[in-house]
C-alpha cells in the first residue's frame, strides 16, 4: 500500500503497482489530479484555439471545474 493525498488534502492508502525494474518498485506517491484536469491543455494539442477551448467549456463539452473556482 501507498499512501497518496488528495487534492482537498485528504489522505489515504491505495494498492502499489505489482512492477519491477532491476528490483526497484515505482513508488512514488502523487497528489490525485481533478477530473478535468488536463482537459484544456488537451483541447489545445488538439489544435482548438482559446476561444474554442473556452466555449467546449462554457457548453460542457470538457470539465475544467478547477479552473472556474
Amino acid at each position: 500500500m501507498v499512501p497518496i493525498t488528495f487534492l482537498d488534502g485528504k489522505n489515504s492508502m491505495l494498492p502499489a503497482l505489482p512492477l519491477e525494474m532491476d528490483g526497484n518498485r515505482f513508488v512514488e506517491p502523487r497528489i490525485v489530479p481533478y477530473a478535468g484536469a488536463d482537459s484544456a491543455s488537451i483541447a489545445r494539442e488538439l489544435g482548438y484555439g482559446p476561444d474554442e477551448v473556452q466555449n467546449l467549456i462554457q457548453e460542457e463539452i470538457i470539465s475544467c471545474e478547477h479552473l472556474q473556482e
